[in-house]
């Protein structure tokens, strides 16, 4: 169907302003409406054409990127005016070829920097020429594809167009921050029936036997999620570290000289014997002998006080269980989404036994009284009994991290 200018003109004129009376049946006006919707096209590809002037520009080259269904990949498309009879497309410095359509279509990597020329030509009926050229510097939008396990060393932002989960892959933050912004997410269900939920495509922050010491994996950073359309099921779990082992007592700086003492302390001296004397007999009466006389010449002695045991090297504390760190989800329509949350807070771990005491020396056996001619010594005191090592106390167990979202959750706490 064909019109002039003019006619264009007038009629486009009378549709935008309603002057056209059509008291027709229904059908009648369904036939006008579709001239209408003609002609406004035909005006518009009239005033494209009146428009352009042989020069391309950035309003009038469109050039776009279309999803397509392969991960990592999208469809370039470039459009320009009507007028141009031909167009030379060159991508990175290699022809595409001289197209007489008014767009162009093709599959680029996702991320991928690519380097556009333009040339426009005029048709044969305007003769062929050279109208005029352009470049452009586009790059495709970013896509993260996660397959297999990765395991994260640094806090990590991703910001892309889309995300896509593989059936079991996995993120371990490791208590790194690992935030995702991203328009659509895409969860891939998985291939095996019955697999563990462990194993299926999942963000976690740490394995679940996991210790630690460390004050950045006993507070972990956040995971933070923000999708505009979310497709799919995905696992989170909020896993805190366990507490390290404590060490033992054994390997505290004291337990050098320790180690190198008797079992029991020093027993005390033994006290000296007593002693006697004899009196000698220097005459005898009436013939009846005289009895030497036995006296006392000095007192057995007291036995020693024995030496004090040494205390005991007490064992140390135990770690304190990590925390599960946030969680911040937000997405805009998760009709076809659900995530499942699991956390668990770390347990702390035992405090170590400490070593006991040194057994106290005893008392040193008192002197011996020589025929119970002197008086009696006694035994020496043993010791005093040193202390004991105290055990390390039990660490605590960790924390629940804060959970904010906007959508409904599956959650189970352990």
């Amino acid at each position: 169907m064909k019109f002039s200018l003019r006619s264009l003109l007038v009629l486009g004129l009378c549709v935008s302003l309603s002057a056209c009376a059509f008291k027709k049946e229904d059908a009648e006006d369904k036939q006008r409406q579709e001239l209408a919707d003609v002609v406004t096209q035909q005006l518009e590809e009239k005033k494209e054409k009146i428009a352009f002037e042989g020069t391309l520009t950035d309003e009038n080259v469109k050039i776009r990127f279309d999803e397509n269904e392969t991960p990592g990949s999208y469809n370039l498309v470039i459009e320009w005016p009507e007028a141009v009879g031909m167009m030379e497309v060159e991508l990175n410095g290699r022809l595409i070829g001289s197209l007489k359509e008014h767009s162009f279509k093709a599959a680029t990597p996702h991320s991928a920097d690519i380097h556009i020329e333009l040339r426009a030509y005029a048709s044969h009926q305007d003769g062929g020429g050279f109208l005029s050229s352009k470049s452009f510097d586009k790059q495709a939008p970013k896509d993260f594809i996660l397959d297999g396990i990765h395991s994260l060393s640094n806090s990590i932002l991703i910001d892309v167009e889309r995300t896509y989960f593989k059936a079991g892959s996995k993120v371990i933050t490791n208590g790194n921050q690992f935030e995702l912004k991203t328009k659509k997410l895409i969860v891939e269900p998985s291939s095996i029936l019955g697999m563990n939920e462990y194993d299926r495509a999942h963000v976690v922050t740490f394995p679940f036997d996991r210790k630690s010491s460390d004050p950045n994996e006993l507070s972990p950073g956040k995971i933070s999620i923000n999708a505009d359309k979310a497709y799919g099921d995905l696992m989170i779990s909020m896993i805190g570290v366990n507490g390290a082992d404590a060490p033992a007592a054994t390997t505290r700086p004291a337990w050098d000289e320790f180690k190198k003492l008797p079992p029991q302390a020093a027993n005390g001296k033994n006290g000296a014997d007593g002693t006697i004397r004899y009196l000698r007999c220097l005459s005898k009466m009436d013939d009846v002998p005289c009895i030497e006389e036995q006296l006392c010449d000095s007192q057995p002695q007291n036995g020693g006080k024995g030496e004090n045991g040494k205390d005991g090297i007490p064992g140390y504390n135990g770690t304190t269980g990590g925390n599960t760190g946030d969680l911040v989800i937000s997405i805009t329509d998760d009709s076809e989404f659900n995530a499942n949350v699991y956390r668990k807070p770390g347990k702390g771990s035992k405090g170590t036994p400490g070593i006991p005491a040194q057994a106290p020396g005893a008392g040193g056996a008192p002197g011996k009284n020589p025929n119970n001619l002197c008086s009696n010594a006694i035994a020496g005191e043993p010791g005093k009994i040193g202390t004991d090592g105290e055990k390390g106390q039990d660490g605590a167990d960790g924390a629940y991290g804060q959970i904010t979202t906007n959508i409904k959750l599956d959650k189970r706490d352990n």
